[in-house]
């Protein structure tokens, strides 16, 4: 074999290549393993290096690619084939199940798909393009004939090559296609992969308290970040998501093995979980909420609402969502529902028809909305499910219903199509007509009267847990300044075109999932590691299973950013004094209805100048944010809020000031705790601290930027300012200090009052005070 063309950067490589045959099993050195993978645009593999290509001129060979009837030898399915191209085994078994089965078997690594120039090695666990993978040449006098190549047994394929960005196929990796659909379908959400495309991976876990993940966990958030760069850059037609399913998998115990999996359960988890690891916890009127990008573009909020029909007290929950699951409506509810909404159509049907629709025998046409409103129908709470009422003090009968109170700017809609009963589970294939572009969804939303009922409902509840909070701690708070504002969802709009869907077919216990995304003119249909074109027809007669949804993007939207893109070029080097946003934001605004305002306090200090903690350089403040002219600011401030403006990337020196200080208490405080003897001497006596200061304190050694303020007890007497409170328990509500603690706290911080006790109790007699 010639290879020496290829190896002439280490002679080393070559030598061990020559020597060794079975290099797959006893080439030890790492260095040379990526030497060997790195060359001709890293096409070669070594395992397909080691193949004969006898098979080529295999008779077999060729009947086999170029036959329209070949059969899984496993399952007998005629679809997504793969060929073992193992000299003389020629097995070919399905891509969901027998060809990785073969290959745990039989050992034997290398296989090409049919129907398509594609060729896969498993132990390498990476795609090899047909059509640069050659012969190696024979060390002949003649002159070599020209090199062949798998792709000329194949047809022309009508399928995409690996030259458009995100036309690039998923690789099944054994009953993969549930996770690949989900995959397209997020990948093909162009405000998230905008959102991982133009920022840093780091960039989008902005700085604040994340969710403290186990040492073992991986971040899942940034294998699918490594993901989608290599879907929308890559010239391959397809890659192996073996990293994301890594991940998943070790996340997730339920993922593992090569069982089928549900597409919504992977994409529920997936997104959730992608929240949790990019999410900073933020404070708001209503308490403290968790916020991230996921929840910015996939993140909705239902209201529902209880009425007691004998009282007629409303409740309020409100939940939120990353998608909305929707039920098929039987014929009878089809009926009562019609009673109050015209629009819903009915089927002729009768009673066979109903039971062998039920059975999956036959199929139904129905409307999306039909699912839509029998999700948000009301639910009457008779006999055995009645209503525990707070305000009548009973269980009575009630009306629950749902509502939208917040719509997302990518709405997910899950029809449920999977029934599971007692007796038996089933299948609903009932078709489910959606439409492609224009879904109105205000029907479907709070009216202004129920959103106000909702707010009010919140404001009082605050209000009591913000009273109930103030007795504990024995201060008072001003409750008129208890005030709900949320965003109004009618200024972002109703109407949605659908951008993505995920569809399933066969039968309940298998079956494939494949998914259509729009492009920027067409469809286009994912299919595992096959991507073709597809017409809006074989859109609109698919089951469709998860339903991807874009907000419109109103003309209005759509010229404010071509304006504001345009003016900024003609500004571009001509201003004096510019203005900074966050890249993330400008990502939003350029691609979602509401980009939410303006949020530069992840960088800003209370000076208004930047963190001295914020990183500067590569990957820091300096590519986290970037210019706007003066009047760009001022428009995008006055329209979208937010803040604080930030004239200069400088790091602030009195914060940096400050931080010095602060460790140096730090290390003072430790210091003397440390030095405790942490036991009385005779005649001396315990001052007990509340530990709600305490826990401020540690935080702030422990290295939080806020010092814990002035030692506070009050919130351990009534108010008189003597007699303790009733209930405190030692360790939960107060801790004991020696003398030498309390006296050194106590000139550090400030505060009081001073609780002195003989006893580690606060109820201890007076006169145990005993200092008279």
């Amino acid at each position: 074999m010639v290879y020496t063309k290829i190896f002439t950067g280490c002679s080393s490589t070559m030598t061990h290549y020559n020597e060794s045959i079975g290099i797959s099993n006893s080439f030890g050195s790492t260095h040379h393993r990526k030497c060997l993978m790195s060359v001709e645009g890293n096409t070669l593999c070594i395992h397909w290096a080691q193949l004969s290509r006898s098979f080529l001129e295999s008779s077999k060979f060729r009947k086999i690619v170029e036959s329209n009837t070949s059969r899984c030898a496993g399952c007998n399915i005629t679809s997504s084939l793969w060929l073992c191209l193992k000299e003389e085994c020629f097995y070919i078994g399905c891509e969901q199940t027998h060809a990785q089965r073969h290959f745990s078997e039989a050992q034997h690594p290398v296989c090409m798909q049919l129907k398509e120039p594609l060729i896969w090695c498993h132990i390498c666990e990476r795609e090899l393009e047909a059509d640069t993978v050659e012969y190696p040449e024979k060390e002949t006098d003649d002159t070599p004939p020209a090199p062949q190549t798998v792709r000329s047994f194949i047809s022309p394929s009508k399928e995409y090559g690996g030259i458009h960005p995100g036309l690039c196929g998923l690789q099944n990796l054994g009953n993969t296609c549930y996770m690949n659909s989900a995959l397209q379908a997020l990948s093909n959400s162009q405000p998230l992969s905008r959102l991982f495309l133009e920022n840093s991976f780091n960039s989008l876990r902005p700085s604040g308290p994340h969710r403290k993940l186990t040492p073992p966990e991986p971040l899942l958030s940034e294998s699918y970040s490594n993901l989608v760069r290599l879907l929308w850059t890559s010239t391959l037609r397809s890659v192996p998501p073996a990293e994301f399913l890594r991940a998943v998998t070790k996340i997730n115990p339920f993922f593992r093995g090569y069982q089928q999996q549900d597409s919504q359960e992977l994409l529920r988890f997936a997104l959730d979980r992608m929240h949790e690891e990019l999410s900073v916890t933020v404070e708001t009127t209503e308490g403290r909420e968790s916020k991230s990008v996921i929840r910015d573009i996939f993140g909705g909020q239902l209201l529902s609402t209880v009425k007691c029909l004998q009282c007629e007290k409303v409740s309020y929950k409100e939940d939120s969502f990353y998608d909305i699951s929707v039920s098929i409506p039987s014929d009878a509810m089809l009926e009562r529902l019609q009673k109050d909404i015209p629009e819903i159509s009915l089927n002729q049907t009768g009673f066979f028809s109903t039971i062998t629709g039920f059975l999956g025998l036959t199929r139904r046409t129905l409307e999306l909305r039909d699912c839509l409103h029998a999700f948000c129908a009301r639910e009457y709470l008779y006999g055995s499910n009645q209503y525990n009422c707070e305000h009548c003090k009973a269980k009575t009968d009630g009306e629950k219903m749902f509502k939208i109170l917040k719509l997302p700017e990518i709405l997910c809609i899950h029809v449920k199509r999977f029934r599971y009963d007692s007796y038996f589970s089933s299948k609903l294939s009932d078709h489910v007509r959606f439409p492609l572009r224009n879904l109105s969804m205000e029907t479907f939303c709070c009216s202004e009267q129920e959103r106000k009922g909702f707010e009010a409902f919140r404001e009082e509840e605050i209000r009591k847990e913000t009273a109930k909070k103030a007795e504990k701690g024995g201060i008072e708070v001003d409750q008129s300044q208890v005030k709900i504002v949320r965003e109004d969802p009618r200024s972002s709009g109703f109407t949605y075109d659908l951008i993505a869907l995920i569809n399933h077919t066969g039968g309940l216990g298998g079956g494939h999932y494949v998914s259509y995304c729009k492009g920027e003119e067409e469809w286009n249909l994912y299919d595992d590691s096959r991507v073709s074109s597809a017409s809006e027809s074989q859109v609109e007669n698919t089951e469709g299973y998860i339903l991807f949804y874009r907000r419109q993007f109103t003309q209005a939207r759509s010229d404010e950013v071509d304006k504001t893109q345009d003016f900024m070029t003609s500004q571009s080097g001509s201003v004096d004094r510019s203005y900074y946003v966050p890249r993330i934001w400008w990502t939003k605004f350029r691609t979602m209805n509401y980009p939410g305002p303006i949020d530069n306090t992840p960088f800003t200090c209370p000076h208004g100048s930047i963190k001295p903690q914020v990183k500067m350089g590569k990957g820091g403040v300096t590519q986290q944010m970037m210019k706007v002219p003066p009047k760009i600011w001022d428009y995008l401030r006055t329209t979208y809020g937010g803040g604080p403006e930030i004239q200069s990337l400088s790091q602030c020196m009195d914060c940096d000031r400050e931080m010095m200080e602060q460790e140096t208490q730090r290390r003072k405080d430790r210091k003397a705790v440390s030095e405790d003897r942490s036991y009385l001497l005779p005649k001396e006596y315990w001052h007990l601290i509340s530990t709600l200061w305490v826990e401020k304190w540690r935080t702030f050694i422990n290295g939080s930027n806020e010092r814990p303020g002035e030692i506070d007890n009050l919130v351990l007497l009534e108010r008189d300012g003597e007699t303790p409170r009733e209930g405190l328990k030692s360790e939960r509500d107060y801790i004991g200090v020696t003398p030498d603690i309390w006296k050194y706290l106590q000139s550090t911080y400030g505060g009081g009052p001073e609780i002195v006790r003989k006893r580690l109790s606060i109820y201890s007699h007076k006169k145990d005070k005993g200092l008279e």
